[in-house]
């Protein structure tokens, strides 16, 4: 749950740690920022990890025999949505730098003596407009990435969560393809958001 179960307040992955109680150790989940910083974020809750199970298993067999179809479809429609406005921008950015490259080999091709030091600044700006642009086209494609996986990975849960039956055992690998992250929402709740936008807070007993 290192990866999906989040500080509400902060922002923060949970942290597992041990506590020693009378029965011995147990394990029990903690807000990363407040175990390293403390007062920074005072307050999140913790949750002992045997209660954080069961209450992850609750909701996700609250999901079986939901229409997840829809819901899922609506999801993936969004995210195919932004991937075509990546591909636009994308498609801008590769038009700019068309522009400064042809815009380059003219000066080129027309540099004289007399005209050095002006077109010297001139291809100084190009350069540094080209860099930036650059710079907005990696940041763009490793979008693209982000959506392509996202996108994968609604319709790897969809398919999971449609064929889902009642859990009895907590699977950590199952559970990291079906859910997005797990919020501590309250002392003793949490609201967790499943692939596809689908949420439920569950009490902890």
């Amino acid at each position: 749950m290192s990866n999906l179960l989040v500080c509400p307040y902060c922002g923060s992955f949970y942290k597992r740690t041990t506590w020693m109680e009378k029965d011995g150790k147990v394990g029990v989940w903690r807000c990363k920022n407040r175990m390293e910083n403390g007062k920074k974020c005072p307050k999140s809750h913790s949750y002992h990890e045997s209660d954080l199970h069961k209450a992850v298993l609750a909701a996700v067999n609250s999901m079986v025999g939901n229409d997840i179809e829809t819901a899922s479809k609506e999801t993936n429609a969004k995210l195919a949505e932004k991937s075509a406005q990546i591909d636009s921008e994308i498609r801008t950015v590769n038009e700019k730098l068309a522009e400064i490259e042809s815009k380059r080999e003219n000066i080129l091709d027309n540099i004289s003596g007399s005209m050095f030091e002006e077109t010297n600044m001139e291809l100084k700006a190009l350069n540094r407009t080209e860099s930036g642009l650059a710079e907005q086209l990696k940041t763009l494609m490793s979008q693209k990435d982000d959506c392509r996986r996202n996108i994968l990975r609604e319709e790897t849960a969809r398919e999971l969560l449609k064929d889902l039956r009642p859990m009895t055992e907590f699977d950590d690998t199952l559970l990291g393809k079906i859910i997005s992250k797990i919020e501590g929402s309250g002392k003793n709740e949490i609201t967790v958001t499943f692939c596809g936008g689908y949420t439920h807070s569950e009490t902890l007993r």
